[in-house]
């Protein structure tokens, strides 16, 4: 944990500080939407096609998780993350959900982390 800190802080924090709450949100949208695209939307529907819908959804979850290597436990996390949004999207049969989800999660955190660091004085 304490290297996704050490992370934070040198890349993603100097670019939130100067970031306005909506350009956090055009930027969380954009993510969520381009990232639901292309797990959920192709990968863990071409899978699916292939294998059926349970290992579609494991191995896009892993891929996803592997997209975001930070460092091994954020590729856990993100992992989790991902088959909570497969999972979504099948239960829904829909990707608006996911990439409704998915936004809202990268923004929060984006607030958090700009919050945070104002306060902290960092």
């Amino acid at each position: 944990m304490r290297r996704i800190r050490e992370l934070l802080e040198e890349t993603l924090v100097p670019m939130v500080d100067k970031a306005s709450v909506f350009d956090l949100a055009v930027v969380s949208f954009l993510a969520g939407l381009g990232e639901e695209l292309l797990f959920r939307g192709i990968i863990q529907f071409w899978l699916t096609l292939h294998t059926g819908p349970l290992i579609a959804l494991l191995l896009a979850s892993v891929a996803f998780g592997l997209a975001h290597a930070v460092t091994r436990i954020y590729v856990v996390m993100a992992t989790l993350i991902g088959f909570y949004l497969g999972s979504l999207m099948l239960a829904t049969d829909s990707l608006v959900p996911p990439i409704m989800a998915h936004a809202l999660y990268d923004f929060c955190g984006l607030l958090y982390i700009r919050h945070h660091y104002r306060q902290s004085g960092r």
